[in-house]
């Protein structure tokens, strides 16, 4: 069984974990299991995508659909690392639209309320700094 973690900074300044579980020695392109821990929650769904030496690496999706959360991650992934653009759409019709470099949130980072109403913020190095506009 394989098993690798691979950190990323996702949706603000969480810190996540994937730890991407395949019965063979490589991650696979078409639906793989993964494990997504973010601070102490933790969320199994699928990863779909290009690969690269068993790491993430080109587009790449990553889907839970579980009782208690339904969303899907889709951006680039370099080595691993979630790199340039990246979306999560909520199933509430809530989305984040966020700029990753190395795996950290970095650039401007939307957030869009299932309402229509959206926050507006930067970050750097995977922190938010500077003022968080809101808009309804």
């Amino acid at each position: 069984m394989f098993s690798k973690k691979i950190n990323i900074i996702c949706a603000g300044t969480l810190l996540c974990t994937v730890l991407a579980t395949s019965q063979i020695s490589l991650v696979k392109a078409d639906d793989s299991e993964l494990i997504l821990n973010i601070a102490t929650e933790t969320y199994t769904g699928t990863y779909s995508g290009d690969t690269k030496d068993g790491e993430p690496s080109g587009e790449g999706t990553f889907s839970v659909s579980d009782d208690n959360n339904d969303f899907t991650l889709s951006g680039t992934w370099k080595d691993g690392l979630l790199e340039g653009n990246v979306e999560i759409d909520y199933a509430d019709g809530a989305k984040t639209n966020a700029q990753f470099k190395n795996g950290l949130m970095t650039g401007t980072t939307t957030e869009y309320n299932a309402d229509g109403s959206y926050s507006v913020y930067s970050c750097t190095k995977g922190r938010p700094y500077g003022r968080i506009y809101k808009y309804d």
